[in-house]
C-alpha cells in the first residue's frame, strides 16, 4: 500500500523501497509486483519495469493494469510486442469491464505502435465504450443539471471585488 501511495504522490524513489519490500516479502501478490514495476518505470529504469510486468503477465494471464502499464513503457515492434497475449485475455471469461477498457487501451497502444490502424481504432473505440458505460452520468444528464444550476442560481456575480492585502478564497464551478 505505502509503494502505490508514493507513487500515487510523486515520490517515485520512495516508491521503489517500499515495493521491494513489499515483493521481498509477498512473493506471490500480485499487487506488490505490479507496483514495483511501476516504481521501476517511473523512475526510468524501463528494462527492469518490463521484465516486472512481463513475469506478472506469465503469472496472472489477464492483469489488465500490467497490460496497460507495459504497453506504456516503450514503442512496440512487430517483432517485439504482446497483442496476442492482449487478445487471449480480453478472452478470458468473467473480467469486469474497467478491466476490459485497460486492455483494449493496451491493445490500442501496441497495436499503434505497430502500425495496424485498424486494430489500434477497434481497441480505442472498444474501450471507450467500455469506459463510459463504467461512469455514472451521462452527457445528457450532466448538460440538463448544469442548466438547471444555471437556471435557479440566484446571484450574487454582479458584486464588486473585495480589495484584500492577503489571499482572496474563490470558487470554481466546472
Amino acid at each position: 500500500i505505502l509503494s502505490n501511495t508514493y507513487t500515487t504522490c510523486g515520490l517515485f524513489d520512495e516508491a521503489l523501497v517500499h515495493s521491494e519490500l513489499a515483493v521481498q516479502h509477498l512473493h506471490d501478490d500480485p499487487a506488490a509486483a505490479y507496483n514495483h514495476g511501476l516504481a521501476l518505470r517511473h523512475l526510468g529504469r524501463i528494462d527492469e519495469a518490463i521484465e516486472c510486468f512481463e513475469t506478472l503477465i506469465r503469472t496472472v494471464p489477464n492483469h489488465a493494469l500490467a497490460y496497460f502499464a507495459l504497453s506504456a513503457c516503450r514503442r512496440w515492434t512487430a517483432d517485439n510486442n504482446h497483442i496476442e497475449g492482449i487478445q487471449a485475455a480480453l478472452d478470458s471469461d468473467g473480467l469486469p469491464e474497467i478491466e476490459r477498457a485497460r486492455l483494449e487501451y493496451a491493445l490500442f497502444k501496441e497495436a499503434h505502435d505497430v502500425g495496424d490502424r485498424e486494430l489500434a481504432w477497434n481497441a480505442l473505440t472498444e474501450g471507450a465504450r467500455l469506459a463510459q458505460a463504467g461512469t455514472p452520468y451521462r452527457l445528457s444528464e450532466r448538460t440538463a443539471f448544469s442548466i438547471s444550476l444555471a437556471d435557479h442560481f440566484q446571484g450574487g456575480l454582479d458584486a464588486p471585488p473585495i480589495e484584500s492585502d492577503g489571499p482572496t478564497p474563490i470558487f470554481i464551478v466546472g
